[in-house]
This record gives C-alpha cells, sequence and structure tokens, in this order.
C-alpha cells in the first residue's frame, strides 16, 4: 500500500496547488512506499502568509513558558 501525504498549510492538510506529487522510495527495496505533495510558489506563499498571520495573531502574544509547551 501506497501513503499519500499532505501538507499542513493553515491548520489545515492539503494537496499542492497544483495536484503534482513527488515519488518516494523505500531504499531497502527501491519500491516507491508514500508520496508527497510537490509544493509550488503558490504553496509556499500560502504558507508564509499563514505562518506570519500565526505569528502576528497569537503566537507572539503567547508567554514564552506557553510557546515551551509545544517544543
Amino acid at each position: 500500500k501506497i501513503e499519500n501525504f499532505k501538507m499542513l498549510i493553515d491548520g489545515e492538510w492539503v494537496e499542492s496547488s497544483s495536484g503534482k506529487k513527488i515519488e518516494t522510495l523505500n531504499p531497502e527495496t527501491n519500491e516507491v512506499w508514500a508520496t508527497v505533495p510537490e509544493a509550488d510558489e503558490k504553496d509556499v506563499d500560502r504558507a508564509v502568509r499563514a505562518a506570519q498571520n500565526a505569528f502576528d495573531n497569537s503566537w507572539s502574544k503567547l508567554h514564552p513558558k506557553e510557546r515551551a509547551k509545544y517544543s
């Protein structure tokens, strides 16, 4: 069975905007074991905007002790 992974962007598991995927090989068998989304410029821009928004509106407002719980 081939696993199909997605990207986590803005709290959602999503495919790449292009729909393209990259096959990953099992080094022991040299067979495809999973696919991962092939991120493009749109995906990266969306992820960066989401990260900046999270930082500006919530993460930076958390007390350092609270942030430490996530590491």
